[in-house]
């Protein structure tokens, strides 16, 4: 039921053109904030799974990763994007991933991995589907970061400017990789989501970046 209500307020979101990332983190409407108690309900229920399933034996901890590997990857990607809405919510914080990040999302994540591996390579088809990566409104949040550094500092900021320039270079390849996988929802294409926001404000530093970008919507 907390799912349901979850997809149901994703699927608003985007009716919205804003997003649901976007949404929760700004916070503008009562349902934005509502969403927390369910966030927090869901959370709770599978970080008690997963202590459950690392204090059984090996047998036991297979048996539950193959009875909740549809239910544990849906959640990571339904709920883990509100971690990092709420992480980056005051442009305070930075690198969610070595920062911010619960270390029970990376098992669940480990999970999943070797799970797919021993399942092989499926190929996927362009669908409207949850973005396949938790994380990447955090490698999007860190992309602008950058962007905003290069304004800000243009090719003469130093050891800060190059790290940006390659945290871009690198950004763009990511991206890509993404969408021609099929891997992302279309959400992130929505005229106020947060990616577009980096997409716009890119094109102002892609002369400086140089011959790495070459992303194209």
């Amino acid at each position: 039921m907390k799912m349901a209500y979850l997809e149901w307020y994703k699927k608003d979101s985007k009716s919205k053109g804003k997003g649901y990332y976007d949404s929760y983190k700004i916070q503008s409407t009562t349902a934005d904030i509502e969403i927390a108690k369910h966030k927090k309900f869901l959370t709770n229920y599978w970080k008690d799974l997963v202590e459950q399933a690392e204090s059984k034996s090996q047998k036991e901890s297979l048996f539950f990763r193959t009875m909740f590997l549809y239910g544990r990857t849906n959640y990571r990607r339904m709920v883990e994007p509100l971690d990092i809405a709420e992480f980056y919510r005051d442009g305070k914080n930075r690198d969610y991933k070595k920062q911010g990040r619960s270390p029970y999302y990376v098992l669940l994540e480990k999970w999943q991995k070797e799970d797919a591996a021993g399942k092989g390579k499926i190929k996927k088809q362009p669908v409207d589907r949850m973005t396949e990566d938790s994380c990447f409104w955090a490698d999007v949040e860190e992309a602008l970061f950058a962007v905003r550094l290069l304004k800000q500092k243009g090719s003469g900021g130093g050891g800060k400017s190059s790290e940006a320039k390659n945290r871009l270079v690198e950004f763009q390849r990511y991206v890509m990789e993404q969408i021609g996988n099929f891997a992302v929802d279309s959400e992130i294409f929505l005229g106020e989501s947060s990616f577009m926001v980096w997409w716009k404000e890119f094109q102002g530093v892609a002369g400086i970046v140089g011959s790495g970008s070459s992303f194209q919507r």
